[in-house]
């Protein structure tokens, strides 16, 4: 019995000081190698180095958070739900993970940080299956989990991205959390968070900044976001995600031509990946079909316009592109209408 306590003391002893002192430096080196792999979409490397993580930290929400970030990551580029069993588990481990460590220490602000955080992630994961009001439930718990963060340690920047992103599109027409009922949002503070997280956070500085290249995007500052994401791009020459920002950023400033070389040069990166969604290239061809629009290339237009309406689709993948068809649609009445009158 003795031999069983001591060993018991022993392991306790040996647990403790781990958990308190998540992350170390050679924790913080791990954690945004696998930030910058996932955003370069290295997806599987990645949670290859956070399973390492797992194995020293078997006890702490933050390695099945970061498993479950890059499953995120890598569902939201291929626009699909491949994974959304794995991120589940991982979402709601790492929430288990918190709530135990909370429970131990009601002062831990990483127990609330990475509560706040999976709650976060989960919504922004239901929002895209259009789950209104588990966004709402999960998006209101994990800002309000982020805050208790920050109150107890006012230096927990990294909370700062998350929070920023949710206090910026709560406040934006057509923002995801904006479409719900008293959730709120404050766009000047959603900024400044952003900003502060980019510049002072411990691991998600990429994160923060990634996410300001679309608010100003948003917020009509066109050359800024591209210059962002031209920088972002040159670290990470995988990712399309700031092809995306540059495309769209040229799209709003009316800059075309750029545009549609930016779509393009996506476009034939997701054919080669040979997405299984196809959900990307209609967004694709839907903006290029803008572009030409806008240029009056009404003919050209109408060859994306016909490209999207002769693609063989999902049901849940089409159910998903209804607004975008719907757009396509009007577009085509209104192309037929101009060119029936010039004739």
């Amino acid at each position: 019995m003795r031999i069983i306590l001591n060993t018991t003391i022993a392991l306790a002893a040996l647990i403790s000081p781990v958990l308190a002192d998540f992350p170390d430096s050679s924790d913080v080196g791990l954690i945004i190698s696998g930030i910058e792999l996932t955003l370069n979409e290295e997806y599987s490397q990645a949670r290859e180095l956070y399973s390492e993580l797992q194995t020293k930290y078997p006890r702490h929400p933050g390695p099945p958070f970061f498993i479950a970030a890059t499953y995120q990551a890598e569902m939201k580029d291929h626009e699909d739900f491949e994974y959304e069993q794995e991120f589940v588990n991982n979402i709601e481990l790492s929430i288990d993970l918190a709530d135990k460590l909370r429970n131990e220490d009601e002062d831990d602000a990483w127990a609330y940080y990475f509560m706040g955080a999976s709650n976060l992630y989960w919504a922004l994961f239901e929002g895209r299956k259009d789950g209104k009001w588990s966004v709402a439930h999960k998006g209101i718990r994990g800002k309000n989990l982020m805050e208790k963060c920050l109150g107890i340690d006012s230096t927990m920047y990294d909370a700062l991205a998350g929070l920023g992103s949710y206090r910026y599109w709560g406040d934006v027409k057509g923002g995801i959390f904006a479409k719900l009922p008293f959730v709120g949002g404050d766009r000047r503070q959603g900024i400044e968070d952003l900003r502060i997280a980019a510049e002072k956070s411990i691991f998600s500085g990429d994160l923060a900044q990634s996410a300001l290249i679309y608010v100003y995007i948003e917020e009509g500052k066109y050359d800024l976001a591209d210059s962002l994401a031209v920088g972002m791009r040159k670290k990470y020459p995988h990712s399309k995600s700031f092809l995306w920002a540059r495309a769209f950023a040229n799209l709003e400033a009316e800059r075309y031509e750029s545009a549609l070389e930016f779509f393009d040069s996506l476009k034939a990166i997701i054919e080669q990946e040979n997405q299984s969604s196809k959900y990307n290239l209609v967004q694709i061809s839907y903006n290029k079909m803008l572009c030409h629009y806008n240029m009056e290339r009404y003919a050209d237009a109408l060859i994306e316009i016909d490209y999207c309406e002769n693609m063989l689709l999902a049901h849940d993948v089409r159910d998903r592109l209804d607004d975008i068809f719907d757009k396509l649609n009007d577009h085509k009445k209104k192309i037929r209408k101009i060119l029936s009158s010039d004739g």
